[in-house]
């Protein structure tokens, strides 16, 4: 069955924002004035996600409010306030690409809002993507042993991302605690893109074990959810192992 292509559109607009988030991300890899147009396009691919789901919008007040739809939609609305509020900072402060939006905010407010709200909006885009990874793949992709080999991969990675999370100091900037990111601008551009990448990779499993757990069915069986939280606690435990052995 070839895919329609709408659903193609879909995926590429998804796969563009992913690789957007990733480079805005990796900001020593970009410099100002690239970081700030990529900004621009990673907003419009966003506009387009949106438009292409006005039915989730529509959807809203209609149907059951499950556990999992109950955390879907309060991590899509966090996503789209951060996101919002990411924007208008960033655009209160451009030198580039938006030099007239110069004041929206002021400056120092803008600066602390913009690094903070990126952030959330980072983490919170890789969640909601983690999260619809159960939905786009409802069914076993592969053999239990394939699969039980993959999730202790996705294990080892995501552990690997919460220890650099750690590192870099992450959680400070979620906090509003700080106004500038302290950025190693001496480290290789792949090696930043893939430290950033397993930071994401972080979240975005805490979003796909979440998924899983709240989505067990009837026949699961009883204890199902213990998988996806077992899961999530040996990604933990290898990132305080990582930490504490760095």
């Amino acid at each position: 069955m070839k895919p329609r292509p709408k659903r193609i559109v879909r995926w590429s607009v998804d796969v563009g924002a992913s690789v957007l988030f990733l480079l805005l991300f990796s900001y020593q890899t970009t410099g100002p004035k690239a970081h700030e147009w990529l900004g621009v396009c990673a907003a419009l691919l966003i506009l387009a996600h949106l438009l292409l789901n006005l039915k989730w919008f529509a959807s809203l007040f209609k149907g059951k409010y499950r556990a999992f739809r109950v955390a879907l939609t309060a991590v899509g609305a966090a996503l789209l306030v951060a996101l919002v509020s990411t924007v208008v900072c960033g655009l209160s402060i451009s030198d580039y690409a938006a030099p007239f939006c110069d004041g929206i905010v002021r400056p120092m407010t803008a600066r602390r809002f913009h690094l903070a709200c990126s952030y959330w909006t980072l983490f919170l885009a890789a969640l909601h993507c983690g999260l619809n990874f159960r939905v786009l793949f409802p069914r076993r992709l592969s053999p239990p042993k394939l699969g039980l080999a993959l999730s202790l991969l996705g294990v080892a990675l995501a552990g690997s991302g919460l220890y650099l999370l750690l590192k870099s100091g992450a959680f400070n900037y979620l906090l509003f605690k700080s106004h500038f990111a302290f950025l190693d601008y001496d480290k290789s551009k792949p090696l930043v893109l893939l430290e950033n990448f397993l930071a994401l990779f972080f979240w975005g499993f805490v979003g796909a074990q979440l998924a899983r757990a709240l989505t067990v069915g009837s026949g699961d069986g009883k204890r199902a959810w213990l998988a996806p939280v077992g899961y999530l606690a040996l990604a933990v435990l290898v990132g305080a192992a990582i930490r504490t052995v760095g």
